[in-house]
């Protein structure tokens, strides 16, 4: 994969962090932004939501560095993985979680945004051979490539 398509990957996981940040939690006697408890909240309430929350923005920003197609996908669909269950505990552990749930809406728009994106930048390069019409186990998926990629 090229670097604008990771850098445009990197984007989009951005922009995924900022919908995630912005999910409202009812907690104690008022409401605020996850993003706001990721940083202030107390570690015995909040601890192991912030702690895969982190891991999970480190498993990001990792993976947009990582040049293989495949580590590339694990680790951006871990990442994802333990974002949304950070926000599920954060979610689950708020005070009115149905209304929480109700604004994590936009985290989950971005998230299906963010694998629609993730299928396409994984399969760009499908059916792209070498000039002795090899594919690269690492670098390819499997089947044969198309005829006007083979010169026909």
């Amino acid at each position: 994969m090229s670097w604008k398509q990771r850098g445009l990957g990197l984007l989009i996981d951005l922009a995924a962090l900022a919908a995630f940040g912005i999910v409202i939690i009812a907690a104690g006697h008022g409401a605020g932004p996850v993003g706001i408890l990721m940083f202030i909240g107390s570690a015995s309430a909040w601890g192991l939501p912030m702690a895969i929350g982190w891991g999970a923005i480190a498993a990001l920003i990792v993976a947009s560095f990582i040049p293989f197609r495949w580590p590339y996908l694990v680790v951006t669909l871990s990442g994802y993985a333990a974002l949304a269950a950070s926000l599920a505990i954060f979610v689950s552990r708020s005070e009115r979680p149905e209304a929480s749930a109700v604004f994590a809406t936009p985290f989950a728009g971005a998230l299906v945004g963010r694998a629609v994106y993730l299928f396409f930048q994984v399969r760009r390069r499908a059916g792209a051979w070498n000039e002795e019409g090899q594919g690269s186990w690492n670098d390819q998926p499997y089947g044969r490539p198309r005829d006007s990629e083979r010169g026909f």
